[in-house]
């Protein structure tokens, strides 16, 4: 398990979040841990029991004691607060803030996945054993998201334009240099997209709706790529073997390396299923 399997409980729409947003609005420190197993308690002092039903408005309002709060695990309940941790001193750490350090401290430590909110720079940091990330603002989200989707769009614009220009040149030199474009358009595509989906992990169910944009593009391309797929094989047979070095003599060296690549990729025991 990793961090990215834990965004789901701090996404907007959560109680956790809107939590946490108000401690933030309110200019408020805390530290959150989400675990309340035996490995915790045994590095926890002090504080008291609470076991009530997690709401924004109680953690806000605990918040405003020193010490860290305790939940369990799926944030549903508050289980202690003004709780004093003492993580392994050994432990390694990038951070330079007490609370940050000793949230890095614990995740690193134990299994426990832990929240940090800074007054000062008014931020909330994650936590998950080696792993950290800073929770950007769902509007500065919201941003980014539109920005990468306008990009995603145009660059299947540019995809489909590609894939009407293989049907409309079937033959000649152009196709060779049709099929390598698609595939570098392609691969343009999946970064931007691997990278939305990111955002949409972040926004949680503020992006249901985009999340079928996206999922309704990469299903579209995943047919344009089996029939491309067959259009390669096709040329690779019918073309002699000087026909195609007079094609590829016009092509840079990089785009023809990245065009005989195309057997590793399309040869593959995956591709092979697709296109058959």
């Amino acid at each position: 398990m990793r961090l990215a399997d834990k965004l789901y409980l701090v996404v907007p729409g959560t109680d956790l979040r809107e939590g946490l947003n108000r401690i933030l609005k309110a200019r408020m420190g805390a530290l959150l841990v989400l675990d309340d197993s035996k490995e915790i308690l045994n590095i926890a002092s002090g504080g008291f029991h609470i076991d009530a039903t997690m709401t924004p408005q109680r953690l806000s309002e605990l918040a405003k004691m020193d010490g860290a709060i305790i939940l369990d695990k799926a944030a549903k309940r508050i289980l202690w607060a003004n709780i004093h941790l003492m993580p392994d001193p050994a432990a390694f750490t990038t951070e330079t803030g007490t609370r940050h350090r000793t949230a890095e401290r614990v995740a690193r430590s134990t299994d426990a996945f832990v929240v940090s909110v800074s007054e000062e720079m008014g931020s909330i940091t994650l936590y998950f054993r080696d792993e950290k990330k800073l929770l950007e603002p769902t509007e500065n989200i919201g941003i980014r998201f539109n920005r990468m989707m306008q990009v995603l769009e145009r660059q299947f614009r540019r995809i489909n334009a590609t894939e009407n220009d293989v049907s409309q040149h079937g033959h000649g030199d152009k196709l060779a240099k049709n099929i390598l474009l698609f595939f570098q358009q392609i691969q343009v595509f999946d970064r931007v997209a691997n990278e939305i989906e990111g955002l949409l992990d972040e926004l949680g169910t503020l992006g249901r709706f985009q999340y079928f944009e996206l999922d309704d593009m990469k299903t579209n391309l995943a047919e344009s790529k089996k029939a491309m797929a067959k259009r390669y094989l096709e040329l690779i047979e019918s073309y002699s073997p000087e026909e195609l070095l007079e094609t590829f003599g016009e092509m840079k060296d990089s785009s023809l390396s990245d065009f005989l690549a195309l057997d590793d990729t399309l040869n593959s025991s995956d591709s092979a299923g697709e296109i058959q």
